[in-house]
């Protein structure tokens, strides 16, 4: 889902039509594997292992590039979850919805959405991309009709439906948030798309900080908050690209459409500034500001869970109220303050380090 996006509807429960939807779309993808060739990524992710099935190489180009870093050998063991993916255009395979969400679909008026104990899912009709998860048997699947349709940067975040329903009863939330740091300890970056958040992640990657996460980490409340690394690539804007011109020119997209993001993939251009986790020592609320200094300034719990939990929340259809009680207690065990992004980049990752060496601000 995306910023103006209309809002889900869970539609009347119908487990069974949803188990034989499943059904048969295993088939479909396994048909489709069969023709097309199988491709396997085995990730581990907060000490779990994922293995990503593609039915033909075409939409693995775009999806595993951003996993890159948490791509481990295979053991032999089974796979905490298994997710098949496949597009129509490579596999000439067509998934049918299942009755509830094609008559939805046919409305255009909103994100069709299923849920139950067991079965989720949902169609996002604007790019035409089901997305389906079956707790039971611990797989799910992310069928769209062209992976070439599918921009990029769209790629760099992707399967984030489905990790959200599967982290859902989990202490381990998907927050719409960037961490930055050092060894030592690190900041949550948060709020709305457009705050500055992209812009203050790139200067500390271009600067001496490292980075768990551009757009999206996962995160933990207890003991203590730390940041866990998901995606390894960094978005940046046009804005970004005139910022971070050395960054830019990593970026994986050369032929991209000029209001199109920058992807760079950490992984590959600059593996030493990506960090599998960090804790966590301060919430920061970036803000944009028309004077070249950055600075930090006090704010209060409320403000950080304000600019925490709504885009995160909204960006995670179907997340539980176990969601909204980690990113609470988040925010109750850090000390926030507003950053206040200036013209001169270079001075954000100064801030943060200042405030990981203890200069405390004041208002």
């Amino acid at each position: 889902m995306t910023a103006g996006s209309p809002a889900p509807a869970t539609l009347a429960p119908s487990a069974e039509e949803l188990v034989r939807a499943l059904a048969v779309a295993d088939e479909a993808l396994a048909e489709a594997g069969r023709s097309c060739g199988e491709a396997r990524h085995r990730l581990e992710v907060s000490g779990e292992s994922i293995d990503l099935v593609f039915a033909g190489e075409r939409l693995a180009e775009g999806v595993v590039p951003s996993f890159a870093h948490k791509e481990r050998s295979s053991n032999g063991g089974a796979p905490a979850l298994t997710i098949q993916l496949c597009d129509a255009a490579t596999s000439g395979r067509a998934i049918p919805l299942p009755p509830c969400l094609e008559e939805a679909s046919l409305r255009r008026a909103e994100f069709p959405t299923y849920r139950s104990r067991r079965i989720e899912a949902l169609y996002d009709w604007d790019r035409r991309v089901l997305h389906m998860l079956d707790r039971e048997l611990r797989r799910a699947i992310y069928w769209t009709e062209d992976a070439a349709a599918v921009p990029l940067w769209e790629h760099a975040g992707s399967l984030r439906q489905i990790l959200v329903w599967w982290l859902r009863d989990g202490p381990l939330q998907l927050l719409h948030a960037g961490a930055v740091g050092r060894e030592d300890g690190g900041v949550l970056l948060v709020g709305r798309s457009g705050s500055g958040k992209s812009t203050s992640t790139a200067a500390c990657v271009a600067s001496g900080l490292r980075i768990v996460g551009d757009d999206t980490v996962l995160a933990r409340a207890d003991p203590f908050p730390v940041a866990e690394s998901l995606y390894g690539s960094v978005k940046l804007t046009p804005d970004g690209l005139e910022r971070f011109p050395a960054l830019g020119a990593r970026a994986a997209n050369e032929g991209r459409d000029a209001d199109e993001k920058a992807i760079v993939y950490l992984s590959e251009a600059l593996p030493g500034k990506l960090v599998e986790a960090l804790p966590l020592r301060a919430l920061l609320i970036p803000k944009i500001v028309a004077r070249a200094e950055a600075r930090l300034l006090p704010a209060r719990p409320a403000q950080g869970l304000l600019a925490l939990a709504p885009s995160t929340l909204f960006q995670a259809n179907g997340a539980h109220r176990g969601a909204f009680r980690v990113l609470a207690q988040i925010v109750e065990k850090l000390p926030a303050y507003v950053l206040e992004v200036g013209t001169d980049a270079t001075q954000i990752p100064r801030v943060i380090e200042a405030l990981l060496d203890g200069e405390v601000p004041r208002g």
